[in-house]
């Protein structure tokens, strides 16, 4: 069994206790519902500037399969840097790494590679970002 808090925890364990990925990612790795001021208060540098970091995020959770509680979710990895973006692509390529058809989360049956957005740029934090998107099979049996 897993609940949606457990798969995104474990995702977040497992991305934040790799030194390759956090080496990449000086402002750490967060699991709120967004990077700000408030939330995630290391992502940000003494003058205020984001610095690298990681957000990890359900976003849709749907019933699936024969069974009465599988669950299908979408977690969704971002990735931002306050600079120019020139290390999203190997964080994002160590996410991958990581978690693609990964076999260690309690309850997961699958969680599988599903989309990414290379690099764009965030009008609101004034920073580069990318996104990789996971689908995730569970078992959500109370």
């Amino acid at each position: 069994m897993a609940t949606i808090g457990s798969v995104e925890t474990a995702v977040y364990d497992i991305l934040s206790g790799d030194a390759t990925f956090t080496g990449l990612l000086p402002g750490g790795v967060f699991d709120e519902k967004e990077i700000n001021r408030q939330l995630a208060p290391g992502a940000f540098d003494a003058n205020g500037e984001l610095q690298s970091c990681a957000l990890v995020k359900t976003e849709t959770i749907n019933p699936t399969g024969p069974y009465t509680h599988s669950q299908f979710m979408t977690l969704l990895v971002i990735v931002y840097q306050g600079t120019d973006g020139a290390s999203i692509e190997d964080a994002l390529d160590r996410v991958y790494a990581l978690l693609h058809d990964t076999d260690s989360i309690t309850g997961v049956w699958e969680m599988v590679f599903s989309d990414e957005i290379r690099t764009t740029f965030d009008d609101a934090l004034r920073a580069y970002f990318g996104t990789q998107r996971y689908a995730v099979t569970m078992n959500r049996a109370p």
